[in-house]
């Protein structure tokens, strides 16, 4: 009796676990992010800067978001023997955490491990787990050479609303080997600690910033560039740093209906006001006939009138009024049109 309960028991648990209903299996395919496939690189003085996108797709073409890591393949080879077209062993790897990054993401990773009179090739793969690997991406390689000497002579042109570059070409390498069909890519900072590019990379040794506030103070550096149809670039090291702040040089609008009314002392100006927002003032001017146009006084920007109570003597008059802005040249209008008053004895 004891032995066919147990049996019974046994066969009740069976039935229990066997009745789980199962997840669908998902196929390995769903799982396996496409290859990389817009892998590049940035050399510069100090290292190499990796750069690729987090696919967006599986093999399956449905949408992935499970990659852990990245893993980077690194082969380095003497220049005596390197060989275009031969097999290549990767004998290095590294791994970038992917679990905070989400599909779409620039990817970047530093490599500062380079010496001269190598070349090295990198891919990489995406992992989404043990055994989940994607297949390579594309090959990127490239030669280590000295780097690429700085411009010289970085000047600033100061502007209205803008800032005008100059430098020199670079001719030769930091070992004195020539070099050729060289850009120029210029970089800007505000606070002269980071330095983002700024542009686009030019064969002039000139380029003008259109998009500076006048007032403002610009930091900017230019480095010489090689760069292939893929874009991927070597940096020279970058110039000296050069300082500019543009200037507002733009006058504003003279002061219009000029009128002059005589008083028992002297006379009152009356005027209508520039239309600019900047102005700071307007400047007064009399001429007579013993003396040329001269300042006899100025205003604030609120001003509409002016009494002249020079005590004037008998003859002919001439008055007109500028307008000046706030900017730090004090820019000075046109003058108003000139209206007259006559003295008599």
């Amino acid at each position: 009796m004891k032995r066919s309960a147990l049996l019974l028991v046994l066969f009740s648990l069976t039935l229990l676990v066997g009745c789980g209903r199962k997840t669908p299996t998902v196929p390995p395919q769903a799982v396996v992010a496409q290859a990389i496939s817009d892998l590049h690189f940035q050399v510069d003085d100090e290292g190499v800067t990796l750069t690729w996108t987090y696919p967006r797709l599986s093999v399956a073409n449905e949408r992935i978001s499970n990659i852990r890591t990245f893993i980077i393949s690194k082969a380095s080879i003497p220049a005596a023997d390197y060989c275009a077209g031969c097999p290549v062993v990767f004998d290095y790897q590294f791994k970038v955490d992917a679990t905070a990054l989400e599909p779409g993401n620039e990817v970047t990773y530093r490599d500062t491990d380079l010496a001269p009179g190598y070349h090295y090739v990198y891919l990489v793969r995406a992992s989404s787990g043990w055994r989940v690997v994607s297949k390579p991406s594309n090959r990127i390689t490239f030669a280590r050479q000295h780097a690429l000497l700085a411009p010289a002579d970085l000047q600033v042109e100061i502007g209205d609303s803008r800032l005008t570059l100059h430098w020199s070409a670079v001719r030769h390498r930091a070992d004195g080997s020539p070099v050729e069909d060289l850009r120029y890519q210029l970089y800007r900072s505000r606070d002269n600690k980071k330095f983002p590019p700024h542009g686009l990379a030019t064969e002039r040794l000139s380029y003008t910033d259109p998009t500076v506030v006048n007032g403002r103070t610009y930091f900017y550096q230019v480095r010489a560039i090689l760069a292939d149809a893929q874009d991927n670039m070597i940096l020279g090291r970058p110039s000296q740093t050069a300082i500019g702040i543009p200037v507002d040089m733009t006058p504003p609008a003279p002061p219009t209906a000029l009128v002059v009314i005589g008083r028992k002392q002297g006379v009152q100006l009356h005027w209508q006001g520039s239309p600019d927002v900047d102005v700071a003032g307007y400047h007064i001017y009399r001429h007579d006939a013993d003396s040329d146009w001269q300042r006899i006084a100025s205003t604030g920007a609120g001003a509409i009138s002016y009494a002249d109570h020079t005590d004037l003597t008998a003859g002919t008059y001439k008055y007109r009024v500028t307008a000046f802005d706030k900017s730090v040249r004090r820019n000075e209008s046109e003058p108003s049109a000139t209206v007259s008053y006559s003295q008599s004895e």
